[in-house]
């Protein structure tokens, strides 16, 4: 009758929790319209804890039917405490053991930041050319998922990999263990006892279980989290002996790798393994305690979501992800994490990416990366709370609305990118108050309105790209404060006004501003002694050419094209020797085409255009000489393209050319 009674007692308690679950689940219509986020973790700690009640239950059914057992068993039985106290400790590891293999260094988007920046500089020639953005062990039977079997032991200490248990270490039945092999932990051949000590297959097996089901709650039959769950039970190494952390690291990285299909991971060296994640794991680095602190599988070929037992692993500090095949969103609970630097840039996560989880590393967050998805929405005000951030990268994705103000409250923000998504309106003025800014990119927008002024303020600055937008107005005289700027990008625009001075940009290696409504002559650039690449072609720019233009001995690409410019080129146009491309055509050039005056003049030019001018007289055979010269002593294909007005009409041509000289000839506007 009291087994009758007791047994109507748990099922009248199963009832009442099924009950209650079921009651939390119809009132969740209503918190979904408030918060679906808070709402859905709601609803998965409820369900977590209705579970573990049963799982308590089951508990009690086994701890009754286990009564009747002989005094010595039960004798035995009443030295198991819930601590599991560790008679012995176990042999520490050996930090001398230790062999990371160091990975290579991302490529970057420019010079700053040393190993911590992995961005491909853009170069280009007269545009943009873009971003330079273990096998399985299991078990031959599956454990039972989503159960809870007894407490694990709460001790901190390291604990070394085994293959068999350490037989110095006894029982609190005082009996030392024997070197009989370890049964297989299947749970039909070892059940789970709560109260058995945590080096036995039956204690091992309980705290796996509880430790598992605070993790990851219910577990659904070959889910990443069950064939963890699997591989784990198969893995005699490891148990809660000296804490649970290791049995949460193992549990929660053995998810992520089945999680994002780790079998055809790059590099998956270690992985399921059973020596220590520390010393064996690929792209696993631990702290001196052993604990797991950083995750570094970059271009690795992972493919899949990340797992949210991810964000059980307390102590990760870095998470490199780049380059991979990563899906969905980001899991919740990474924002419980002490996470410096978050680096998921080049994969295919979706959805809002500022959540309120996100937000909760606002006190250590310094780097993140996250260009290159396809996260939408837009940036919050709130984003200034993130007052540690020295990078912030999230070009490339499909966010919107306008830039916030509340940006420029981030004072330690050194690389800001922001290019190639649907920003719209105007750059805020607060962006000048950012002192620290070496990089900004805000290309391939929707911008509008003036440059601000503001952005003189920025002394730091080295790359500025605001090419692909609709920004109007002048382009600010403050500019010429930014005396260490080496890039500046703005073609594309409907810029107007005359260019600014340059001369105080002693480092400025490229200037593009072409495909704009420029006007005025082209300033003095003799002091832009490091000046590679100038385009400002397609605008409508006056006045003749300097000489000091020709002079600057680093200039490689000079692109006039389709402009106003007038007078004749300089005599002495070749003395560069650099020079690899020349467009002069479509201007309002006129006079002679100069002589080449020295046969080592102009010697790695490439394409020369002149057509579309006004100049008269022929082709200069010397300019035919130097091409013959080049393309039989060098490369018979470098000086490609040389166009002149060399087609007749009526009989009549305006600028001869002889036979083999022209690549491509066109009528002559004098004709």
């Amino acid at each position: 009758m009291k087994s009758l009674s007791f047994m109507t007692l748990i099922i009248t308690i199963v009832a009442s929790l099924s009950k209650e679950e079921n009651k939390i689940k119809q009132n969740s219509f209503s918190m979904q319209r408030s918060d679906p986020e808070e709402t859905s973790r709601i609803l998965a700690k409820a369900n977590g804890k209705i579970h573990a009640h049963i799982n308590k239950i089951s508990r009690s059914l086994f701890k009754s039917s286990s009564s009747s057992k002989s005094s010595s068993s039960s004798e035995s039985s009443k030295s198991k405490g819930k601590g599991k106290v560790v008679l012995h400790s176990k042999t520490p590891k050996s930090k001398g053991d230790k062999s990371l293999s160091s990975k290579a260094p991302k490529s970057t988007k420019s010079p700053g930041k040393g190993s911590e920046s992995h961005k491909s500089s853009k170069t280009l020639k007269s545009g943009k050319h873009g971003h330079g953005k273990g096998s399985k062990s299991l078990s031959a039977k599956s454990s039972k998922s989503g159960k809870s079997y007894g407490k694990a032991s709460k001790s901190k200490s390291s604990k070394s990999p085994k293959s068999s248990k350490n037989c110095d270490k006894g029982s609190l039945r005082g009996n030392k263990c024997d070197d009989s092999e370890v049964p297989r932990d299947d749970d039909d051949a070892v059940p789970p006892n709560p109260n058995a000590p945590c080096d036995t297959p039956e204690g091992r097996k309980a705290d796996i279980h509880e430790i598992v089901d605070n993790i990851s709650g219910f577990i659904s039959k070959d889910s990443p989290q069950d064939l963890a769950l699997r591989w784990l039970m198969d893995d005699t190494s490891t148990d809660a002996c000296d804490g649970n952390e290791v049995v949460i690291e193992r549990y929660a990285l053995a998810t992520f790798y089945f999680s994002t299909n780790g079998d055809l991971w790059s590099d998956k060296d270690g992985w399921l393994s059973p020596f220590s994640v520390c010393q064996a794991w690929n792209g696993t680095i631990c702290n001196e305690d052993d604990r797991v602190i950083e995750i570094n599988l970059q271009k690795n070929n992972l493919d899949g979501v990340l797992p949210p037992e991810i964000a059980s692993i307390s102590t990760i500090t870095k998470l490199r992800l780049y380059n991979n095949n990563l899906q969905g969103s980001l899991p919740n609970g990474l924002g419980k994490l002490p996470i410096t630097l978050l680096d998921i840039e080049n994969n295919k996560f979706t959805g809002n990416l500022f959540t309120r989880d996100l937000f909760n590393l606002q006190g250590s967050l310094s780097i993140f990366r996250a260009s290159s998805n396809m996260f939408t929405g837009s940036i919050p005000e709130r984003i200034s709370e993130f007052n540690l951030l020295t990078e912030l990268w999230l070009g490339s994705n499909m966010f919107d609305g306008v830039i916030p103000s509340s940006l420029g409250s981030l004072n330690n923000l050194e690389y800001l990118y922001l290019d190639d998504n649907n920003f719209s309106g105007a750059l805020p003025a607060s962006i000048g108050s950012l002192n620290n800014l070496v990089e900004i990119l805000l290309d391939e927008n929707k911008l509008s309105g003036p440059i601000p002024a503001s952005i003189g303020q920025l002394s730091n600055l080295e790359v500025l790209t605001l090419d692909n937008n609709l920004s109007t107005a002048e382009i600010p005289t403050t500019l010429e404060n930014l005396t260490r700027l080496k890039s500046f990008r703005a073609f594309n625009n409907m810029l107007q006004g005359p260019l600014p001075n340059f001369s105080r940009m002693e480092n400025l290696v490229e200037l593009y501003v072409h495909d704009n409504m420029l006007n005025g002559p082209i300033p003095d650039l003799s002091a832009n002694s490091r000046l590679t690449r100038l385009d400002a072609s397609n605008n409508q720019l006056t006045g003749s050419l300097d000489i000091s233009l020709f002079q600057i001995n680093s200039l490689e690409l000079l692109y006039l094209s389709n402009n106003t410019l007038s007078g004749q080129i300089p005599a002495d146009f070749g003395g560069n020797r650099n020079l690899v491309d020349l467009y002069l055509d479509n201007n309002l050039f006129e006079g002679p085409i100069p002589e080449i005056l020295n046969s080592s003049t102009l010697s790695n030019i490439q394409e020369l255009l002149l057509h579309g001018n006004s100049f008269v007289g022929p082709v200069p055979s010397s300019l035919c000489d130097l091409r013959a010269a080049i393309n039989s002593e060098t490369d018979p294909d470098q000086f490609e393209s040389l166009h002149a007005d060399c087609l007749p009409l009526n009989g009549v041509v305006q600028n001869f050319c002889r036979e083999g000289c022209c690549t491509k000839c066109f009528i002559g506007s004098n004709i």
